[in-house]
């Protein structure tokens, strides 16, 4: 038996929501079943399964409002993933609530009503939520929602008009959010509006029209003074490119817009963390291109492609920079479909410094259906160190006995990651290295 002995460290009560690892979050869009899968991202950029959480499951003939997992985004703090489901209902729809825990497992806290359809959600703060309306007829809206976390809930705070067909969200710097408005028949638009966290009011700043035939997969640089929309199907196929004034919230075209894509049916816009590049997907031939990004905001498309499958197997794209000492920016897309041949599936890859990507893991299967949107997460910022491994709130021998007892193959009710020091391995090294830490040492 190891005995040790530590002096009482009292600690201020740490967060137990969120992944100490970086992570990604997948909604999987299935008729007959909804989940949420989440992935850890491993140092070497590949990507491990972790769980995947069943919002709801049903017999063919049935329907659930937990079903079809359709958009969805996490908070600021890596707390909660808010899921959106776009189901056969035609009044109401749902919004899940999932607590993300240390080890990036997932637990489901609440369902949300929310009028139909919610095509996307996004978190505009840590307790701001905000989804879309959107309706084929009539005038679409977007919703502000409060969340309280003790109990977690969602309560309406503000409404806005939105045009006649917002299916998309981004959110900007200093509280702006955007809407794409992309009537089936054309003519897309931006919709620009400013939420206030202290008021939790929307207020609609303005809009301006694109000079593509839709404003679709908007993207944000993330220095926030750039914003992209792929125009859809319609020949010549291009990208629309707006310079934005964060204060104003007034966007202005980049000289020389439109810019040309070679793919077909662009329909996703997303920056590189560097903002050097602008990745575009495509949805007829489901290719990923590159395109470099000048200072002004213009755009170069290179001879930079991966072919995902064929005609709408290419899902959702995203681009995260996982923090170490040697930082990596990289790329997640998936691919949802499979009457292409090929297996559903996320793929990461790290992004090399010309623009092109070098693939860690490809089609990991997330198992389950059609798995669509994306939502990732670096890790926490800061070093990682949780010695209170048992969450009474202090860090002490108790939490010692707590981690060798994890160790031995015992429960692990808080499920925190028993690699304290981060080298890979469970083992006593850990131990001793939470021993450091508890008697006052500096984190590993």
């Amino acid at each position: 038996m190891l005995r040790y002995f530590i002096p009482g460290v009292a600690l201020p009560a740490l967060a137990c929501a969120q992944s100490l690892t970086p992570a990604v979050f997948v909604a999987n869009n299935g008729n007959l079943r909804g989940s949420v899968t989440s992935l850890r991202i491993n140092p070497d950029a590949t990507l491990s399964l972790v769980q995947d959480l069943v919002t709801a499951e049903v017999p063919s003939g049935q329907s659930s409002p937990g079903t079809n997992a359709y958009s969805i985004s996490l908070s600021p703090d890596g707390a909660y993933l808010a899921v959106s489901h776009a189901t056969s209902a035609s009044v109401t729809e749902q919004i899940s609530l999932i607590r993300v825990n240390p080890d990036a497992t997932l637990t489901f806290e609440t369902a949300a009503q929310t009028p139909d359809s919610p095509l996307d959600v996004e978190w505009v703060t840590d307790s701001l939520l905000i989804a879309t309306r959107t309706r084929t007829s009539g005038t679409n809206e977007i919703i502000l929602y409060r969340v309280d976390r003790n109990p977690i809930r969602l309560t309406e705070v503000a409404r806005e008009a939105a045009g006649s067909f917002a299916s998309r969200l981004a959110i900007g710097p200093q509280g702006l959010v955007f809407v794409n408005d992309s009537p089936l028949s054309g003519g897309g638009q931006l919709r620009v509006y400013r939420v206030d966290e202290a008021a939790r009011t929307l207020t609609p700043l303005g809009s301006m029209f694109t000079s593509t035939t839709y404003a679709l997969g908007m993207g944000l640089t993330p220095d926030g003074t750039r914003v992209y929309t792929a125009g859809g199907s319609p020949t010549p196929y291009r990208i629309s490119a707006l310079t934005l004034d964060p204060v104003t919230g007034v966007l202005a075209e980049v000289p020389g817009n439109p810019f040309p894509s070679s793919g077909q049916s662009p329909k996703e816009c997303v920056a590189s963390p560097d903002s050097n590049f602008l990745f575009v997907g495509h949805g007829t031939d489901a290719t990923i291109r590159t395109h470099s990004i000048a200072p002004d905001g213009a755009l170069s498309e290179l001879s930079i492609a991966y072919d995902v499958g064929i005609q709408s197997s290419l899902g959702d794209i995203t681009t995260l920079r996982v923090p170490g000492a040697v930082p990596q920016d990289l790329i997640i897309f998936t691919d949802k479909e499979t009457f292409d041949g090929t297996p559903r599936g996320v793929f990461s890859a790290l992004i090399n410094p010309d623009g092109s990507i070098q693939l860690r893991t490809t089609r990991l299967d997330t198992g389950a259906i059609s798995p669509n949107d994306l939502a990732v997460w670096p890790g926490p910022a800061g070093p990682v160190c949780d010695p209170d491994f048992n969450q009474d709130g202090n860090a002490d021998q108790d939490d010692v006995r707590y981690l060798v007892g994890v160790l031995a193959g015992g429960e692990n009710p808080t499920r925190i990651d028993p690699d304290f020091n981060r080298d890979g391995n469970a083992d006593q090294d850990d131990v001793n290295a939470l021993v450091h830490v508890v008697g006052g040492g500096p984190c590993p």
